[in-house]
């Protein structure tokens, strides 16, 4: 290989540049399907991330890889070697290898990721994590990643990305490489159970085999649910022929379970890919649905303008916008290589047809039931804004109160906007504790919900108005209070926990099922806990 800058037992350190991208494509990108996903990933590492350094790990064992041989590759007729090449990229100009066996921790924050490079035919690019690129903290959240250490000459590395893999066709299809990524996240970032590729096939056919296992040839859309759910997860799916009785509303349902950091498996004709993250944009315009009790909400989704996806053909943190507006907006705005091809199978989120989530069991209140439970608690007929008046009145905090209820009841330029999530309840108290004095969150409310009895999953509900929600820099999106959800909870039931207003804190004994009113007399708007 040209331009070797050092080479020292198996590992071999080059620059990054035109020329040597040119070199490690014509070495390791697949020699038939073409080398899009692979071209696709050393130019975000070059151009967005601006790594300047590969360290190529010869004779890597990669236990996913082993997965695949021992199933298929070691049967072929054409020998393959069992073991793999791990590239690892460096934002830093790094000369020897000796510089990277004595490294210091701040140069250590330079390491971007790395990707293992399969012996096979078709499909190279194994797993994968890259830091991922973010232009505005305000504008792109990239939800779906986790930490990962790296082990180098006895250094241990770190990266934070989302895992990415490309199929094979022959273990692994889109459907199996979707399956993977989102399972290798959840294994990562949560501590569920880690499957390798051969294990997803085994799992995918286990009590539903309509086709053969290997060769794949592809996982038909309940395939694909069965592999989850024989894989512990909860799994839920929506297809577009759920949308004839009202129930497809595929921005609204990703969206709710990206901002739960889970990824959502999403299916279009002929193809499968996971999304991660979404972008945010504070001037698009926004829809109030109606309902039943003529309430101004509308739900955070109406600021989202695309998703964040992994592509297995296309590679990692590409962009899927919502409509075609949002795409010529996304070109206009010189992001067009992040986009599909005009030739691919999807183009928008209407092209989506099938959604499915690896939800976690014991969450069994799902975000499609949210809207219902709000529509109870905000009706005027209960209990919670009479008495929310009320409170206001006696401890004079009536000026927030009366904005509140404007944009409920009043104001359509200016709804009120809801954004929900699912979390571990430890992981809300925690980041309570560490972000009280970030989200000026008043201090009663804080220490009220950390001796709050939870389960191990709560929906979180978080109430603003559009003004607020719509700011440029996230720092000042303000929220009037939030509720929070007993996630194990009948949807029918009085599932609520607590439920925090302007001046008022609702607290829900739910085995006495009695209501505890707490006034908060110097109650002000607060930032929402970052996810």
């Amino acid at each position: 290989m040209s331009y070797l800058l050092d080479e020292i037992n198996g590992f071999k350190l080059i620059p990054l540049n035109a020329q040597t991208k040119k070199d490690l494509l014509r070495e390791f990108g697949s020699k038939f399907q073409g080398t899009g996903a692979f071209d696709n990933l050393l130019n975000y590492v070059m151009y967005k991330r601006k790594g300047k350094t590969v360290l190529i790990e010869e004779k890597y064992i990669d236990k996913d890889f082993r997965s695949e041989f021992s199933g298929l590759y070691s049967k072929t007729f054409k020998k393959f070697d069992s073991t793999c090449t791990r590239l690892h990229f460096f934002e830093s100009n790094i000369n020897k290898i000796n510089d990277i066996k004595n490294i210091t921790d701040i140069d250590k924050e330079s390491y971007l990721g790395f990707t293992v490079v399969r012996p096979i035919d078709v499909g190279k690019v194994g797993r994968t994590i890259i830091k991922p690129w973010i232009q505005d903290i305000n504008r792109s959240y990239p939800l779906c990643k986790c930490d990962t250490s790296i082990h180098l000459f006895g250094i241990d590395f770190r990266t934070c990305g989302s895992p990415f893999i490309q199929q094979d066709t022959m273990v692994m299809t889109c459907a199996q490489a979707s399956i993977w990524m989102a399972a290798r996240y959840m294994h990562l970032k949560f501590g569920f159970k880690e499957y390798l590729p051969f294990e997803i096939n085994e799992e995918a056919s286990r009590f539903f085999r309509l086709q053969r296992t290997l060769p794949s040839e592809g996982l038909m859309f309940y395939s694909m649910f069965n592999a989850l759910d024989n894989m512990g997860y909860s799994p839920i799916c929506f297809t577009k022929d759920d949308g004839e009785d009202g129930k497809w509303n595929p921005v609204e349902s990703i969206y709710k379970y990206i901002e739960s950091c889970i990824p959502v498996i999403a299916t279009s004709p002929d193809h499968a890919f996971v999304i991660i993250g979404h972008t945010f944009s504070p001037k698009r315009k926004f829809k109030i649905k109606q309902d039943p009790n003529d309430l101004n909400i509308v739900s955070s989704h109406n600021w989202v303008d695309a998703f964040i996806i992994h592509d297995d053909q296309l590679g990692p943190y590409r962009l899927l916008p919502v409509s075609k507006k949002d795409k010529n907006q996304l070109i206009k705005n010189g992001f067009g290589e992040f986009l599909p091809p005009p030739d691919w199978s999807y183009g928008t989120v209407d092209d989506i047809d099938g959604i499915l989530v690896p939800l976690p069991a014991k969450a069994y209140i799902l975000g499609e039931h949210l809207d219902d439970i709000i529509n109870n608690l905000f009706d005027p007929k209960n209990l919670f804004i009479p008495k929310l008046v009320e409170v206001a009145e006696k401890e004079k905090v009536a000026p927030l109160m009366i904005d509140f209820l404007n944009s409920l009841f009043f104001d359509k330029n200016n709804p009120i906007v809801l954004r929900s999530y699912l979390s571990y309840s430890t992981e809300y108290k925690k980041n309570l504790k560490n972000e009280l004095l970030a989200t000026e969150m008043n201090e009663v409310v804080v220490e009220e919900y950390i001796k709050l009895p939870m389960p191990k999953y709560i929906w979180i509900i978080e109430i603003a108005n559009a003004k607020t929600f719509s700011m440029d820099e996230q720092k000042n999106r303000k929220i009037f209070g939030e509720v929070i959800i007993d996630a194990t909870a009948n949807k029918f039931s009085l599932s609520f926990l607590a439920f925090h207003l302007p001046g008022a804190l609702f607290l829900h004994d739910i085995d006495n099922n009695k209501i505890k009113v707490l006034s908060i007399a110097d109650d002000k708007e607060y930032r929402h806990v970052t996810r």
